[in-house]
Formats: structure tokens, sequence, C-alpha cells
């Protein structure tokens, strides 16, 4: 059996932590997804498994696959808590000693009013 992994196409996110905010993809993100849709439909896909978050169920209906899609709260990224929508320095600037935690204690590390990093690999 092959497992394939596809990350969506970009949003106006990028380039900041965005992990449960449900943005959609921008322009750029779409003409992606149309690019490795005809790879993807070329492959013999049995199912797609896909986070029930906005940009990724636009990638899914992007490809436009044959097999049957589920969607699946499992999938979905890390809530970020209250970092999500920042960039890495504007997090450094304002909560630079919580960044040292996150490298400290790695997946025991819980984002400030989100998810703990071990609940979602558990995931």
């Amino acid at each position: 059996m092959l497992i394939y992994l596809l990350r969506h196409g970009r949003t106006d996110g990028s380039g900041t932590y965005t992990g449960i905010s449900d943005v959609e993809l921008n322009p750029e993100g779409r003409e992606e997804v149309r690019l490795v849709a005809k790879l993807v439909n070329s492959l013999d896909l049995q199912h797609c498994f896909c986070s029930p978050l906005h940009r990724c169920r636009e990638t899914a209906a992007l490809l436009n696959m044959t097999c049957e899609t589920s969607y699946d709260e499992y999938l979905r990224e890390i809530d970020f808590g209250r970092w999500e929508g920042l960039s890495f320095t504007q997090i450094s600037q304002s909560d630079q000693s919580l960044l040292d935690q996150w490298l400290e204690q790695g997946e025991h590390f819980t984002f400030p009013g989100g998810e703990r990093c071990a609940d979602f690999n558990k995931r």
C-alpha cells in the first residue's frame, strides 16, 4: 500500500502560524493545486482523507478526484492558541520566553491558549 501526502495550496496566512484558523486558498494557492491535479489524478487512489479546514476542502475540490474523500477532525492542524495568525518575528517580540520553553519542552509544550504538542502528535 502506498500513502501519498499532499499539503493544501498557499493561503494569505503563509508565513504565519495558521493552525486552526479556517482560511481559504489565495489565487496563487488555487493555481498550485491546478498544476498538481493532473499528477494526482494519474495515481490509482482508492481513498482521500482530508482535514475539514476550508483550505483543505478547497484543495480536494480543485483536485477533482474520482475517489471517495473523507473529512476527519483528527487531521486538522494544531491549535497555536494566541499565536494563531502571527509570524515568528511577532511571536519572538512578545513571547520569547515561551518560544524558549517550546524548544526545551518539545512535545510537552502547550501553545498559550492552544493545544499541547503531544496531543497533536497523538491525533
